[in-house]
C-alpha cells in the first residue's frame, strides 16, 4: 500500500522560517518589537520587548496583545485602528498596558502589516514607554493626562553674520510625574487620542503663564508652533495675546511641513484672512510634504529650511548647488519671505549657510531650548550687557 503524507502548507514553513530568522535578528536589538500572525496572535518578540511589557515570551507567545493590555483601549480606538490595519497601512498612536508589578503604562505603538503581494501575512509592533504609574500613583485613571507639566523653554534665532537675536522659538516640554517626554511622542498621543487641538491649548495656556510674569523685549518675535487642529479656531490667538500681554506684531506662526490643510480652511491664503497682522513661517521644509501651493498661496514671510537640506549640502556638491538656488530662487521671486536654516551647530554650518546666501539661522550653536531666565543670562553674555 503507498504510503500517503500530510502537506505541509506553504505558509505555514514560511512563517517557521520568518520566526525564526526575526529572533535570530531581534536577539541584540535594543527596540521593543513584536511579531503576530494575521489575526493578532503573538508568534514572537524581542528581549527588549519581553523586558518593556514585564511578561515572558512563553507567557506572550499564542495570545493577542490585550493579555498586556488590560483591554484598556478605547473601543471606537481600537476599530479605528484595526479598520486602518486591515488595509495594509501602518498605525501609530498611543495605547494603554499593565505589567504584572501591578502598575499600568502609556506606550507610544507603531504597527506595520506584512503584505505578502496584496495580502496581510501578519503585523510587526515596536513600542517605545511614554511613561508609567507605579503602585505609589494613581490606581485608576482614564486618560494618559494625569501628572501632565507642560514647560516652556525658547530657542533663538539669530542673524547668521554676527549671532545676534532677532527672535525667540518658544517650544513645550512635556513631562509625566516628572519624566521627560518627547515632544514628538506627545502629540502622537494627543493624535491618537483626537485631543491635538486640547494639547495645543495646555501648551498655549502654559506658554501665557510664563510670559504673563515678564514684559515681553519689543524687539524680537516670538515664533509659536501651532497645529492646524488649533488654527481653524480663530479665536485662541486674541485669548493668547490677552493672556500673555505679548503684542500682536511681535507674534510669528509657524506651520509645520507635517501639518495638513483640514477642510474647515478653505485655502492656505484664508489664514491671512483668520489671523491679520500676523507674520507666518512654514516650519521644516524638506521634511514633509513640501508643498508648493501652501508656499506660493500662504506667501509666508519666512520659511525654515530642515536641517536634513543642510545636512546633504555638507556632502554632497549638488545638494549645495541647489541649496543656494533654492534660497536665490525664494529672495527673488517671493520678495517678502526670508530664508532661515535650521539644525546649525557648527562653524561649517554658518560658513556653509553664507555661502549660500542665507541670512538667518537657528541652531545648537548660538543656544538650546532653555527656560526663559537661562536665555537672558545667555543673552547678556553674548551681547555684553
Amino acid at each position: 500500500m503507498e504510503e500517503t503524507t500530510t502537506p505541509v502548507p506553504r505558509y505555514r514553513h514560511s512563517r517557521n522560517v520568518l520566526v525564526e530568522n526575526v529572533e535570530a535578528m531581534w536577539r541584540t536589538w535594543d527596540e521593543a518589537v513584536v511579531l503576530t500572525d494575521e489575526s493578532g496572535f503573538i508568534l514572537t518578540c524581542s528581549p527588549a520587548f519581553t523586558a518593556l511589557v514585564g511578561w515572558s515570551l512563553d507567557q506572550l507567545r499564542g495570545h493577542k496583545p490585550s493579555v498586556y493590555g488590560l483591554g484598556l483601549t478605547d473601543a471606537a480606538l481600537s476599530t479605528k485602528m484595526w479598520n486602518q490595519l486591515k488595509t495594509g497601512q501602518p498605525w501609530r498612536g498611543v495605547l494603554q498596558n499593565h505589567a504584572p508589578g501591578g502598575f499600568r503604562w502609556w506606550g507610544y505603538t507603531e504597527i506595520f502589516p506584512i503584505l505578502q503581494e496584496a495580502t496581510i501575512e501578519g503585523y510587526w509592533t515596536r513600542v517605545r514607554r511614554v511613561f508609567s504609574h507605579d503602585r505609589r500613583g494613581p490606581t485608576v485613571f482614564d486618560t494618559p493626562w494625569d501628572g501632565l507639566t507642560l514647560h516652556p523653554v525658547f530657542q533663538p534665532l539669530v542673524t547668521v553674520s554676527d549671532g545676534v537675536p532677532w527672535a525667540f522659538e518658544v517650544l513645550i516640554r512635556p513631562q509625566f510625574f516628572g519624566q521627560t517626554v518627547s515632544p514628538t511622542d506627545f502629540y502622537a498621543m494627543a493624535e491618537s487620542l483626537d485631543m491635538v487641538d486640547i494639547a495645543d491649548s495646555w501648551a498655549l495656556a502654559a506658554i501665557s503663564r510664563e510670559l504673563s510674569t515678564r514684559t515681553w523685549p519689543r524687539q524680537y518675535q516670538l515664533t509659536l508652533n501651532v497645529r492646524m487642529a488649533t488654527l481653524v479656531q480663530s479665536d485662541w490667538l486674541d485669548r493668547f495675546l490677552l493672556d500673555s500681554g505679548i503684542p500682536r506684531d511681535c507674534v510669528i506662526i509657524e506651520i509645520s511641513e507635517r501639518d495638513d490643510l483640514l477642510v474647515e480652511i478653505g485655502g492656505w491664503g484664508d489664514l491671512r484672512e483668520r489671523y491679520p497682522g500676523i507674520q507666518f513661517a512654514l516650519d521644516d521644509w524638506g521634511s514633509g510634504h513640501n508643498d508648493m501651493t501652501r508656499l506660493i498661496d500662504l506667501h509666508p514671510e519666512w520659511l525654515k529650511v530642515d536641517r536634513t537640506w543642510l545636512i546633504e549640502a555638507q556632502h554632497d556638491a549638488v545638494a549645495k548647488i541647489f541649496l543656494h538656488k533654492f534660497a536665490a530662487w525664494i529672495k527673488d521671486e517671493m520678495r517678502q519671505t526670508r530664508v532661515i536654516l535650521e539644525g546649525i551647530e557648527t562653524l561649517d554650518d554658518i560658513l556653509l549657510a553664507q555661502s549660500c546666501g542665507i541670512t538667518f539661522g537657528q541652531g545648537y550653536f548660538w543656544g538650546r531650548p532653555e527656560p526663559w531666565s537661562d536665555i537672558f543670562l545667555w543673552k547678556a553674555g553674548r551681547e555684553g550687557v
